[in-house]
């Protein structure tokens, strides 16, 4: 899927939605996350998730793990 592609869908979304990498760093978010975070999209991308949420980058990442195994979206709470 495209990236716009992509912006689209998950904005159409009711639910605040930040997609990461493998690393946990933030690919983009809708703009219902944006709203929640109180942040503008370019403080969000490129940066890493646990610089917006309690957890260190390696409870961050073992989450990760976790998810990656799987084919579709699972929603988690940070």
């Amino acid at each position: 899927m495209h990236q716009d592609d992509m912006n689209m869908c998950i904005n159409a979304l009711p639910e605040p939605v930040v997609l990461v990498d493998g690393n946990g760093v933030i690919q983009t978010a809708n703009s219902k996350a944006l709203d929640l975070l109180h942040r503008k999209k370019a403080f969000l991308e490129g940066y890493a998730l646990s610089d917006i949420t309690s957890l260190c980058q390696e409870s961050v990442l073992e989450r990760l793990k976790i998810l990656k195994r799987s084919r579709r979206p699972i929603p988690i709470v940070i």
